[in-house]
Order: C-alpha cells, then structure tokens, then sequence
C-alpha cells in the first residue's frame, strides 16, 4: 500500500535541543480527508519491494511517457467511520472502489482480464498524512512479472489488448511456495487458460470454491492432470469479481 508526500524530519540543534517540526497545514480544505491526495492519472517507476509496504513515497514521474511501472487508477477518500473500523474495512472500500477502475482501464471481458497478469497495488498514506487527517487511499495499476513489475506500456484505455493477448501481458504462474504471478514473455510453469463464472448470490467459502474449482477447470485446461486455479476473496467477491481461472502446466 502506498503514499505521495515527502516528510521534513526535525533536526537537533546545536544547543543539543530538538526542533519540533510544525503540523501539516490543512487550511483551506474542504475534508482534511483529501489532504495531499495522489493525482489519478500519474505514473512511477518502483519495484515488486513497494508493493508488499502500506505506504509509498515514490515521486511521480514528469509524464507517463517515461518508463513505469505503476499508474493511479483511483484514489477513493474513506469516511471517518470506515478509516476508524479497520483493515477489513478499509480493504473492502478499496476493491469497491478501485476494482471498477480497474476494469474501466483494461477494457475488453472479464474472462479476458482475469487471464492478464495486471493487477491493484494499494496504499494508504503516510503516518504523517493521516496525522494530517488524510483517509485516502490510492490504487495503482501494476503488472506482474514474477520477481519483478513491467513496464507499462499502454496509458490510454482500453490497456488491455484484445484477444489474443500477447505473451507479454498474459498471466502466468512462476516459484513453489508461494507462486507468484508473472508475464507469460518471462519463465513460468503454469499459464491462463481458462474461467469459470461462479453462479452464486452468496460467497460460497474456500472448501466450496476449491470444489467448484476441481470440477470446472479439468476442462478448460491442457493438462488435467496438473493445474491450477485462483479465486476471489470475500471482499472481492462483495465488489463483483465471481471468477475462478484455471492454469494448465507448461514445461517452460
């Protein structure tokens, strides 16, 4: 998860007294909420380390022009109420409001944006930032390349391409434990090849999925033997996403 603003620490003083550094200003501000807010549309250029953090302070680069590996998709501002309840809130906000424009961004089906290796990285802002009173979060689009994010190359919607996707964007699966998501242009051992719609007015659970998974993917992959599926979570599930995708094995 990620944050913009560059924080001034406090420097000791030659008296041997420390300096107090002021508070953020917010005058001026319709909603503290909004304060320092990451601008939709911006790229930057950082690495698969900066997706694991709960806050960002990666600069934004001059234009998108340059390579990157990240854009802002959206920047949804919590209520005090949601902020104050939690992880699991917090995260249900952030797939409610970024995984529309996620899809808005893509473009094409959902069976063809579930076999992309693109994905959401979040972040919440700085602790100065909420000290501040920002409730911000922003969601930047990525794309997965195993042990490292690609470079985005497609700014304007739709992003994605249509079918059939290239290599370079497809997703496959690369490592044991835990496997990872990656480009199907890089070393993998399991590609996309197929999904299942989840015809449910409820989230089945885990052991329900797992099962529907053992029944539906056998057939929409190359190798029944050996494969492998993803799901979404409960929250993801609350903001839409009802699929399951199937990999087959690949020897490369």
């Amino acid at each position: 998860m990620c944050a913009l603003s560059t924080v001034i620490v406090a420097t000791a003083l030659a008296t041997g007294t420390t300096a107090t550094a002021a508070a953020p200003s917010t005058q001026g501000l319709e909603d503290p909420g909004t304060f320092e807010i990451p601008t939709i549309g911006e790229c930057r250029n950082y690495g698969l380390g900066v997706v694991a953090q709960q806050s960002d302070t990666t600069a934004p680069l001059p234009s998108c022009g340059t390579t990157h590996t990240s854009k802002v998709i959206a920047t949804p501002v919590l209520s005090e109420s949601t902020w104050a309840a939690g992880a699991s809130a917090i995260h249900l906000a952030m797939v409610k409001a970024c995984r529309p424009a996620y899809i808005a961004i893509l473009g094409r089906t959902e069976k063809l944006r579930q076999k992309s290796a693109y994905e959401i990285a979040w972040y919440e802002p700085t602790q100065a930032q909420k000290d501040a009173g920002a409730r911000w979060l922003r969601c930047d689009l990525i794309l997965y390349g195993g042990y490292s994010l690609q470079p985005i190359t497609r700014n304007a919607a739709p992003i994605l391409e249509a079918y059939p996707l290239p290599n370079r964007v497809t997703s496959c699966l690369v490592g044991g434990d835990p496997i990872r998501l990656t480009v199907c242009s890089k070393t993998h051992r399991y590609r996309a090849t197929g999904t299942y719609l989840v015809q449910r007015t409820y989230y089945p659970g885990t052991d329900t999925l797992y099962a529907i998974a053992q029944r539906e993917c056998p057939s929409r992959v190359t190798t029944p033997r050996y494969w492998y599926a993803f799901w979404m979570d409960r929250n993801a599930w609350k903001a839409g996403d009802r699929t399951i995708t199937c990999y087959s094995h690949t020897s490369s």
